[in-house]
């Protein structure tokens, strides 16, 4: 099972939940997601996490509409395994996200 430290996936103020990421076939990952408030006052955002595609429910929210203050960063998901075809999703206008992995080759 190789395993490899990719580049961080990015994205910057989505207003609705946006794909950010999808596992490949044949790979699990273990990732990282951090969100930076870039606004001037406090906002929220939100991280959901749909497996095998699936369209987001209430049940894949790992953070809904969580607040953060101005100019700050939120570690929103540490060490998390992701399988084959998991959609990583997120939304927050102001917000940077930074999605960082770990792949592991499961064929």
């Amino acid at each position: 099972m190789a395993e490899s430290a990719k580049s961080p996936i990015q994205r910057y103020s989505p207003s609705t939940l946006t794909d950010m990421w999808t596992v490949p076939a044949d790979t699990e990952a273990t990732v990282n997601i951090v969100a930076c408030n870039q606004n001037s006052q406090r906002a929220t955002f939100s991280i959901a996490i749909a497996p095998n595609g699936e369209t987001a429910a209430n049940e894949h929210y790992l953070c809904r509409d969580t607040p953060v203050d101005a100019n700050r960063p939120f570690q929103a998901v540490v060490g998390i395994t992701l399988h084959t075809g998991a959609v990583v999703r997120v939304q927050g206008v102001g917000f940077s996200f930074q999605l960082f992995r770990i792949e592991r080759d499961t064929a």
